[in-house]
């Protein structure tokens, strides 16, 4: 069902001065709004936009799309990162499955995005917690990595399991204790 009120439905005069960008969520396109609530220009996706975008310094727009491979029942993911330019002809794509949430731009042109990947069994079996009844759909664990990707698609990385030695992070399962409505342990 459609709410009765679409679009810009309020604009307080001291908002601030410029443009807003957005990328519905389950939608196809990136808008630039004025104050008004005017499209001042439009980008069409092949596909439905995952986390967000950014407008670069050059007037281009990097995105994120939402592929359908990739870590299922998770918030946040994407996997398809684009760079259009006004005119919406694609100058630049890297695509990874896992990829999902942030991702940016750096001076030196290069691109960074957190990803997600399945932590190895044998690690996965050494980190201690979690609540019973719990577990991944997918049956398995995830782990976050960081990809940094040049123009050309050289990457990267820095991968959790290379950082993390989970004995030396041991951090003991301690169930919750419930509190009342101040924080406080009820008794």
């Amino acid at each position: 069902m459609r709410h009765r009120n679409f679009g810009l439905i309020a604009c307080d005069e001291p908002a601030t001065p410029g443009y807003t960008l957005f990328s519905p969520i389950h939608g196809k396109s990136t808008y630039l709004i004025g104050r008004r609530g005017e499209v001042v220009h439009q980008w069409q996706h092949p596909i439905t936009t995952g986390p967000f975008g950014y407008l670069l310094d050059t007037g281009n727009l990097l995105w994120a799309g939402r592929l359908p491979e990739g870590p299922q029942h998770m918030g946040g993911r994407g996997g398809l990162l684009r760079e259009y330019d006004w005119n919406g002809k694609v100058v630049w794509e890297h695509r990874h499955v896992g990829q999902h949430h942030d991702f940016r731009r750096l001076p030196n042109g290069n691109t960074i995005f957190l990803g997600w990947e399945i932590v190895p069994p044998e690690i996965a079996k050494c980190v201690p917690g979690g609540l019973p009844g719990t577990c991944h759909p997918d049956g398995c664990m995830y782990g976050d990595f960081i990809h940094e990707v040049t123009p050309a698609g050289k990457v990267a990385q820095w991968r959790h399991p290379d950082q993390l030695s989970p004995p030396q992070h041991h951090r003991p399962y301690r169930p919750a204790i419930p509190q009342n409505e101040m924080g406080a342990p009820r008794r």
